[in-house]
């Protein structure tokens, strides 16, 4: 049996983790978490630990940056975003060393 919240579109589930709603927060994750690890793997290469990092660092910037997301503006490309620049980041810091 699905859970409600599996239900809700983006724009209805970001409305509750924006009140602090962790288990819709949670269903945000679930959604996306995978591609956003696909994503991030384009940046990092196969290593699984290092991935999981930049996602775990993606979802963190998501959590701070929610008050300022703009609610009439689509989620996924907000997150993708982020996501793309938690990934050039990783890049920038690698060529320096």
């Amino acid at each position: 049996m699905k859970n409600k919240l599996q239900d809700l579109n983006d724009a209805e589930l970001v409305a509750l983790a924006m009140d602090g709603d962790i288990s819709a927060f949670e269903e945000i994750y679930d959604r996306y978490a995978p591609g956003i690890a696909k994503t991030l793997a384009s940046f990092s290469g196969p290593d699984r630990d290092l991935i999981d990092d930049l996602t775990q660092d993606v979802f963190f910037r998501v959590i701070k940056g929610l008050p300022s997301f703009v609610p009439s503006h689509p989620f996924a490309h907000w997150l993708y975003t982020i996501a793309l620049n938690v990934g050039r980041n990783h890049v920038r810091r690698r060529q320096r060393v």
